[in-house]
């Protein structure tokens, strides 16, 4: 089943819920207010922030799903890394991908360089040379 999510008024300096057509809210909310509390914190609102319960069985705050099925693995442009996320710095340019590999392993590159990769074991590999602030 699929819903048509939509702001329910003009974005405004207030937070606002996202709602679906029958009124329902969601954990999203969209705003430009410099400040406002949400549950015990105060957040930027010049953000979007995503709220909610982690309830076993049920629901969860936020699921970033991606579907590799039919793609192939690789860097040829038409190729999936299985990146979910990009973190980035506007202001530099940097930035982080986050996503599962296909052998089902949790990584981080840098840019386009490989920097962490989990597997399901709990196997954690480092490449490169690892370094500790003095």
């Amino acid at each position: 089943m699929a819903l048509n999510l939509t702001v329910g008024t003009s974005l405004s300096n207030e937070i606002q819920n996202v709602t679906d057509q029958n009124g329902s809210s969601s954990g999203l909310y969209l705003g430009l207010a410099p400040t406002q509390s949400i549950l015990t914190g105060t957040i930027c609102a010049a953000a979007t922030t995503v709220s909610g319960l982690d309830s076993v069985g049920s629901y969860m705050p936020m699921v970033l799903a991606g579907n590799t099925t039919d793609f192939t693995f690789g860097e040829e442009i038409g190729d999936t890394m299985g990146r979910l996320l990009r973190l980035i710095d506007l202001r530099t340019g940097t930035f982080y991908d986050i996503g599962i590999d296909q052998n089902n392993s949790l990584f981080v590159n840098a840019g386009n360089q490989l920097v962490l990769t989990l597997d399901s074991s709990g196997n954690l590999t480092i490449p490169g040379t690892l370094t500790t602030g003095s």
